[in-house]
């Protein structure tokens, strides 16, 4: 588990599985967040601590959760576990931030996923509010990018929280974000798939800059960057968490 800026220690010797709620609790009584690390990584006798086996008997008390980690996350089979994970805890009503986490624990430079975070300014305070808002975007090669703009003309970011009716929402693709991170010929996007509750409303060929009319009802709306990675076709190759609907 990993645990942000909090003011205060708790004692996690001698947590057991059972147990973890009451350390969430005073962490965040403590005024920390918390997010789970790598749940699905290979366990004991492989990777010893690797794999999460706390149970969690309150999920809307974890902020954020690694659906990607270390390095080719997009093609990991822990990474689609992860994600299955994550889009269950969106339909129960979580508001659980998706990131990608590096991991890094020895030398290793290639093929990594990145967590874009949206801010005004970059001081640890924006950062930290907006892992816990959801304002987060992972990509492993061009930055997809989301915001809507409601009936009335009010915008909206990812993470915020809308009533259900039209909604304009405006994509950006970033080709030109982190270049020296990924190669252009080995990373290439060939759709964009808007998600509504975990099934895919709609989908277009990508581009740059685009505006798209929906009809969105109750629950969550995110976007997914499908391509090629590194020879493997029809991979996730970016993601937005989610605007959520009333």
């Amino acid at each position: 588990m990993l645990v942000l800026d909090e003011q205060g220690y708790t004692d996690w010797r001698g947590v057991q599985p059972e147990g973890i709620g009451a350390a969430i609790a005073s962490i965040h009584q403590n005024q920390g967040i918390v997010g789970i690390a790598h749940p699905f990584a290979l366990d004991n006798p492989i990777n010893t601590g690797y794999h999460w086996r706390f149970q969690i008997s309150d999920w809307e008390s974890v902020d954020f959760l690694e659906v990607w980690s270390r390095d080719n996350a997009p093609c990991k089979i822990q990474s689609y576990r992860a994600l299955r994970l994550w889009e269950t805890l969106l339909n129960r009503g979580c508001h659980t931030t998706a990131t990608s986490g590096r991991d890094w624990h020895r030398e290793d430079t290639y093929h990594y996923g990145h967590t874009y975070v949206l801010v005004e300014k970059l001081t640890k305070e924006a950062v930290l509010h907006a892992i816990k808002r959801g304002q987060i975007c992972l990509a492993a090669g061009p930055l997809l990018t989301m915001k809507g703009i409601c009936a009335e003309g009010t915008e909206v970011q990812i993470g915020d929280t809308i009533d259900a009716g039209k909604l304009e929402i405006v994509l950006e693709l970033d080709s030109e974000t982190m270049p020296n991170d990924w190669e252009k010929e080995a990373v290439t996007a060939k759709e964009i798939q808007l998600i509504q509750n975990g099934q895919i409303l709609c989908q277009f060929a990508p581009k740059a800059r685009q505006k798209i009319s929906v009809e969105v009802t109750s629950g969550w709306l995110r976007e997914d960057l499908i391509g090629e990675f590194y020879g493997k076709k029809d991979q996730k190759i970016a993601l937005t968490n989610p605007i959520y609907i009333k």
